[in-house]
């Protein structure tokens, strides 16, 4: 019915505890899923559907909620579902400076990203109709919507400054910020997309199918290179650069589910 966050000094010490309570918010276990980002003094902490925002230096509850929270820069923050029964979010919140932030509901939202546009803070949302909204989470407002044509089950795979990606099983498509409207659509070849990595801008979108794995131009959405899969079985995990960002690989389970390989990338590929 609940969750604990403590912070330690170096020695051991505890530094402080702080309660994280949601009424009408359950998990059966909590420690299966549990994770902590500091930034700017904020740890945002997450215990199965428990999210809270809490200052790194003494504890202080600045919001507990339940669901999957999205945080923007600035502080205003958007809330998704977990498992589909919970509670009602508190409509804003605020935090140790006195800043009153909006929390946007987003329960019924299939998928949602946080980006920044022309310089403002935006949410990239698909909604339970499976329309792509660019919201204004300051205010709500929608700057565009537009119908989502690439699969029932589209999923936000990054964003640069000109474009939001987004895949799913039937391929890859990139989706101006201005307006809405369609750049390009990839598809693959044959078989089925699995997953992409964030874009970065100046390098390709690498793509997991299920006959192979394929860098794609942001660009263009041409596929720049692409190395296929064996008959022991496709590309699996999501792409992880290696420790040189000059020389970029990918650590990938596949060809085959039981086999872990590090491949070198061609020299114009970069990964997050």
């Amino acid at each position: 019915k609940g969750a604990t966050a403590l912070a330690f000094h170096s020695d051991g010490a505890i530094a402080w505890v702080t309660p994280i309570e949601v009424p009408g918010c359950y998990v059966s276990d909590p420690e299966g899923a549990t994770t902590i980002v500091v930034e700017g003094g904020i740890a945002r902490i997450g215990v199965g559907p428990y999210q809270a925002l809490v200052a790194a230096a003494d504890g202080r509850l600045d919001l507990a909620a339940c669901g999957r929270l999205l945080v923007s820069p600035s502080g205003d923050v958007a809330l998704m579902a977990a498992s589909g029964s919970e509670p009602n979010p508190p409509t804003n919140y605020t935090d140790g400076q006195g800043v009153r932030h909006r929390v946007e509901d987003l329960r019924t939202a299939t998928d949602a990203m946080a980006l920044v546009a022309d310089g403002r803070e935006m949410l990239a949302v698909i909604d339970a109709e499976n329309s792509m909204v660019l919201m204004d989470p300051a205010t709500g407002e929608d700057v565009w919507r537009r119908p989502e044509s690439l699969s029932a089950q589209s999923a936000f795979e990054g964003s640069d400054a000109t474009r939001i990606y987004v895949g799913s099983v039937n391929g890859l498509k990139a989706v101006n910020l201005t307006d809405g409207t369609v750049a390009w659509t990839w598809r693959p070849p044959i078989g089925v997309a699995y997953r992409a990595a964030d874009v970065v801008n100046g390098g390709e979108i690498v793509v997991f199918t299920s006959s192979a794995m394929s860098g794609i131009d942001p660009s263009s959405g041409a596929e720049a290179w692409k190395i296929p899969s064996n008959a022991n079985g496709a590309w699996y995990w999501s792409p992880r650069q290696g420790e040189d960002a000059a020389h970029p690989t990918v650590v990938a389970l596949g060809p085959a589910r039981n086999v872990l390989t590090r491949l070198d990338l061609p020299p114009t590929a970069k990964l997050p």
